[in-house]
């Protein structure tokens, strides 16, 4: 059986590397700390981790938060009633 440790910190931010043995899945963005691995890509494209990452980033910044919502709503009643 062959093992082996990987540094998957910058997806997951773990401090300790993960022992994977064969056939064991692998995040992309990972350092293998020995050895040699042969990887096969299984998610790729719109599929992968670090694309639904960038998506729920993009979709956090683009939406406001209810207490933003309101926050912008008693501004613009200050706003009218001071103008």
């Amino acid at each position: 059986m062959v093992w082996f440790h990987v540094n998957e910190s910058m997806v997951t931010d773990e401090s300790v590397p993960v022992l994977k043995e064969a056939n064991s899945p692998v995040i992309h963005l990972t350092v293998n700390l020995h050895g040699v691995l042969r990887i096969q890509a299984t998610k790729v494209g719109s599929n992968n981790v670090l694309t639904q990452i960038i998506c729920l980033a993009e979709t956090a910044q683009m939406s406001k938060a209810l207490v933003q919502k309101f926050a912008d709503f008693v501004h613009l009643c200050c706003y009218w009633s001071i103008s």
